[in-house]
Formats: C-alpha cells, sequence, structure tokens
C-alpha cells in the first residue's frame, strides 16, 4: 500500500518487485495483490470496503501516521548462544543411502508434464476469474 505514495524513481522499481511476487502466495492473496497493484484508487476502495474499521480515507491514513505506542511492546537484549561445536568427519555421513545407478527408479508420482501444465493453466484462469470478479464488484 505504500509504495504509491514513494517517489516515482523507488515507485517503479517497487512496483515491478511487487508484481513478481503476486502468485507466490496462493490464489486468495494473489488476487488481492492484483487488485492492489492495479491503482492507488482501486487499492483505496478495497481497503476501505473490506475493513470494517476505516469509514473513510481520513481513518486509513490516520491510523497509519498514529504515534508509536511503545508501551506495548517490551525489548530485551539477547545475549549470544556459544556457537555449536563443528563435528569434523571424513567423507559424508549418509551411510550409503544413494540408490546405485543400474537399480530401477520408479517415479514415485504419475504425473506427466501435459497434466502438470494444464493443471498451472486452469490455476492462473481461476485466479485470473476471481480477480476480475472482485475488481468488478469493487467498482
Amino acid at each position: 500500500m505504500v509504495h504509491w505514495f514513494l517517489d516515482e524513481e523507488v515507485f517503479a522499481l517497487i512496483h515491478l518487485e511487487l508484481e513478481e511476487l503476486v502468485d507466490k502466495y496462493g490464489i486468495d492473496k494473489s488476487i488481492i495483490a492484483q487488485i492492489m497493484l492495479k491503482s492507488k484508487p482501486e487499492m483505496l476502495d478495497y481497503i476501505l470496503h473490506s475493513s470494517k474499521e476505516f469509514k473513510n480515507e481520513r481513518a486509513l491514513f490516520g491510523s497509519i501516521n498514529a504515534p508509536f505506542k511503545f508501551s506495548k511492546y517490551r525489548f530485551q537484549r539477547l545475549d549470544r548462544r556459544k556457537p555449536k561445536r563443528k563435528i569434523r568427519r571424513r567423507g559424508y555421513n549418509d551411510q550409503g543411502s544413494r540408490r546405485l545407478p543400474h537399480e530401477v527408479h520408479e517415479a514415485k508420482e504419475d504425473w506427466s508434464f501435459t497434466e502438470k501444465q494444464n493443471q498451472i493453466e486452469e490455476d492462473r484462469k481461476t485466479r485470473k476469474d476471481l480477480a476480475d470478479l472482485m475488481e468488478g464488484f469493487l467498482s
């Protein structure tokens, strides 16, 4: 949300980074991210309509500029622990868990490339349809 209010050079870089991360956290969060990244007014509409806490933009930005309450948090200094002693070994410690090349290697799952690709395309289409539905609901 904050990146819409930054300088133009910084805004462009952060916007590109955020667009790359849109599909990283699942369908429900990617729809919200797509709505928030489309434009500043759509982002404000989504936040104001989805939250019961904010009645208008003044209430939203007033909570952002509210003073930080240090009394809510307890700060303490963490002491460093002693590092673990490194165990030095020759070779590997796995005791031959790897299969030999002449053994039969069967696939754990019976997925073909086309089935997986079709599933990915179906998920993308579902995500886009839901984003369009949310955009239509907000407008």
